[in-house]
């Protein structure tokens, strides 16, 4: 129950910067990979036998604003 296939997740980030500006846009697991980044098997007297799995991060997709002073 705490085994999971290999996996690969793909992260982009591109931009530009000058002296002052700057710009980047960016895409994290762009994919939407759907992944168990954490996960736990119970097995207690009096509770019963579960599994508590905390779920990755889906696609995300953004930009990003830079600047100098």
């Amino acid at each position: 129950l705490t085994k999971q296939s290999a996996y690969g997740l793909l992260n982009l980030r591109a931009g530009w910067q000058d002296k002052q500006w700057g710009v980047a846009f960016f895409a994290r697991n762009a994919l939407d990979k759907e992944y168990a980044a954490t996960g736990f098997h119970f097995n207690q007297p009096g509770f019963g036998d579960f599994f508590v799995v905390t779920p990755g991060e889906p696609a995300v997709f953004g930009v990003e604003l830079s600047a100098r002073f």
